[in-house]
């Protein structure tokens, strides 16, 4: 092969890559700043291209880079699957502009096989599953019932419960809603003030603005105090300071600590009266069953009355 074709490969490769702007720069290194990251992978592609292979098998091409980038590499190689050449490669959790140019796609999960696209048309694909054991309604409904009595469901349960409660939280705190817009029968009174959040809230709001002046939003008015945003923009009242704010806040911990502490002496001391008090119900009902009576039901055989078998000869016999 001359040097003219081998610079004119070189010089195609470049320009298929899109690393013509960066062809003359330094590829870098950890004290040498040189070429980015998606350029250099670009570049380990770009050096797997040069010998024309018709296969191509590549290994996570766009782990990380950021979107931008795994978009252009996999922009790339699909130019490269649509110019008469086979890619294949893996990828973790592509984006869904990513995931809108894969041609042909498996999925794979623990070493196995789940799922398979039912044709490479590229247009709108269906998903089917290549194995007739997952397809069972019956299958599908035994590994949701193993799931929900496993420990992953039970943790999921857990801390979708306290999300929960960190919503309620912050919702009755004045995140997303202003105090004096929350419905007063219940979530303002007395929620928001039983939430050791909202009051920690208004003591940060005041002790980040009060005192600072902010640009009006009109060029000429005067300057806007922090005062006034706390009280007319966050619709925060000023009637106390800062200090009060905080007290309330060590007082509701302190509350709560010692509701819970009670809540578990009062568990402590009640349990073993509710387990006396289910033991003897349940000693009761089994009394009444005829398999825990003193008498027997009927009369057993060890009670009848012996008697000699002189009297009996004769009976029956089966001589006479």
């Amino acid at each position: 092969m001359s040097k003219e074709k081998i610079n004119g490969i070189i010089e195609g490769t470049l320009t298929e890559m899109g690393l013509q702007d960066c062809a003359d720069h330094l590829i870098g290194n950890w004290h040498l700043r040189g070429i980015s990251g998606g350029e250099k992978k670009r570049l380990s592609i770009a050096l797997e291209i040069l010998t024309r292979p018709h296969h191509l098998f590549l290994d996570e091409p766009t782990s990380g880079l950021d979107s931008t980038s795994a978009f252009f590499v996999t922009q790339i190689l699909k130019n490269i699957a649509h110019n008469g050449r086979t890619v294949i490669f893996s990828i973790h959790q592509p984006s869904s502009e990513v995931f809108a140019l894969f041609d042909d796609l498996d999925i794979w999960g623990r070493n196995c096989l789940l799922w398979r696209s039912k044709d490479g048309s590229g247009g709108n694909r269906k998903i089917i599953k290549p194995y007739d054991e997952f397809g069972n309604s019956r299958d599908q409904s035994m590994l949701v019932k193993k799931y929900k009595c496993s420990k992953h469901a039970a943790r999921a349960r857990a801390r979708v419960q306290e999300i929960s409660t960190i919503g309620v939280m912050m919702m009755t705190a004045g995140f997303f809603r202003f105090l004096t817009d929350l419905p007063k029968p219940f979530w303002r009174y007395p929620m928001s003030y039983i939430n050791y959040m909202a009051w920690a809230l208004q003591g940060v709001y005041k002790n980040d603005m009060i005192g600072l002046e902010f640009d009006p939003l009109q060029p000429g008015d005067p300057k806007l105090k922090g005062k006034a945003i706390i009280n007319t923009v966050l619709g925060i009242s000023l009637d106390h300071s800062k200090w009060w704010d905080l007290t309330v806040v060590i007082v509701i911990l302190i509350v709560y600590r010692l509701l819970f502490f009670t809540i578990l002496k009062f568990k402590e001391r009640a349990s073993p009266v509710f387990r006396t008090i289910y033991t003897k119900r349940t000693l009761h009902h089994l009394c009444k069953r005829p398999s825990f009576r003193k008498t027997p039901p009927f009369p057993s055989q060890k009670h009848q009355v012996m008697h000699s078998l002189s009297p009996q000869e004769g009976l029956n016999s089966p001589i006479h």
